[in-house]
């Protein structure tokens, strides 16, 4: 510490802590103070971060033009719900998308065809949806390969 003394904070019998911070008689003289992030760092123990003065309001402001911004998008002022709903459709039209992608996979398979591209990310997770007993390979989205050989009983994976 580069100061000859210490100032240790006391606030009643909650929190007791090493100050090193600025001082200030009364909050007003900071200004506007913003939470930017609470984590718990361990049992018992909560990390806040803050801005105060200027940066504070700045950031409050960027914040309130980035909204309004959202709502003209939406064409709404209740965000949430509009987001939520948007989210919903997305969910619905991953799960058909991706029944329908299986059932494509499925045909391709049991036509002959051995190699096979897909949308699907993890190729892996499928094959237990997909015959057992033809040679197939896979090769997913993201260049996941995966390749089923019945008569070695294993499947490979990469």
């Amino acid at each position: 510490i580069p100061e000859k003394m210490l100032r240790i904070i006391k606030v009643g019998d909650f929190d007791v802590e090493a100050c090193s911070g600025l001082h200030c008689k009364k909050t007003g003289e900071v200004g506007y103070i913003r939470v930017k992030e609470v984590n718990k760092i361990q049992d018992g123990v909560i990390r806040f971060t803050f801005q105060a003065g200027e940066k504070a309001v700045e950031a409050a402001q960027a914040e309130r033009r980035a909204v309004r911004q959202v709502e003209e998008l939406l064409g709404s002022k209740d965000i949430v719900n509009e987001v939520t709903e948007i989210f919903e459709k997305y969910k619905s039209f991953k799960s058909k998308f991706e029944k329908a992608e299986l059932e494509r996979i499925l045909a391709l398979i049991n036509s002959g065809q051995k190699i096979i591209t897909s949308y699907f990310d993890d190729v892996i997770g499928i094959l237990n949806k997909l015959p057992k007993d033809k040679d197939f390979v896979i090769i997913g989205k993201n260049n996941g390969i995966a390749i089923n050989k019945p008569e070695n009983k294993e499947v490979l994976t990469k």
